[in-house]
């Protein structure tokens, strides 16, 4: 078991995604970075040096998922964004998905731009992967400090670190033996974006509006290396 640490920038519900009874990292990143990670690892969000450097939360890796078969689990169906939604539904991080071996987007107010296709896809758009878990600890607005004898742990700079041997046991256990698990605080930076205007990106030529239904089936085998639980021949809803 070991554990990936990074600095979380922005706490606003999307990265993580800590509604719905699970907690998702799509978009941020250890995503972004290719996090080497395997089911029973653990991920750790730390605030930044100038806001202390608190635990913001902390995720068992039950799942490993690429985003086409993400976008079409039925479980995930909640974390789709909707830009006039409440504040949880807006900050949906479900919003990537192929159609006819295309990438796809929904609206959302988050990841607005063209440009984060490649970012949040990778630059030859061969996808990401999406840690899920149902066992998490989200203080959000409640981050907590950390004990002084775990601070290797936190991560004090842009990208990601890990913790394996005997320090990262240490540390779950004593995650788990103090704090009770699940949603626990708000986002910090929570906000609504429901009357914001402006065009909604959903593919790589600007194109405005969309929904769920332009993206087609999975596809029969997993991208990359990415694992996947989901059967790819479920029919999409």
């Amino acid at each position: 078991m070991k554990i990936c640490s990074y600095v979380v920038k922005t706490d606003a519900g999307l990265a993580p995604n800590p509604f719905w009874g699970y907690c998702s990292l799509a978009l941020c990143t250890p995503n972004h970075q290719r996090a080497r990670l395997f089911r029973g690892d653990w991920i750790v969000g730390n605030s930044s040096a100038s806001n202390g450097q608190r635990l913001v939360y902390a995720m068992r890796v039950d799942e490993i998922l690429d985003f086409n078969f993400y976008f079409r689990d039925p479980r995930f169906k909640q974390k789709r964004p909707k830009p006039q939604g409440t504040l949880e539904e807006q900050a949906g991080d479900n919003f990537y998905c192929r159609k006819n071996g295309i990438w796809k987007r929904l609206p959302s107010r988050f990841h607005n731009d063209q440009s984060f296709f490649y970012k949040d896809l990778g630059k030859d758009l061969s996808g990401r992967p999406v840690f899920i878990g149902q066992h998490y600890y989200y203080f959000g607005d409640k981050r907590i400090a950390f004990p002084e004898r775990f601070e290797e742990i936190v991560r004090g700079k842009q990208g990601i670190q890990y913790t394996e041997g005997p320090l990262a046991v240490e540390f779950i256990k004593w995650l788990e033996g103090n704090h009770r698990s699940g949603l626990i605080g708000k986002p910090l930076n929570q906000s609504d974006h429901s009357d914001d205007s402006g065009r909604l990106i959903t593919d790589l030529s600007g194109q405005i509006g969309g929904s769920s239904t332009e993206c087609g089936r999975a596809p029969k085998v997993v991208i990359g290396k990415i694992r996947s639980s989901f059967n790819p021949t479920t029919k999409c809803n």
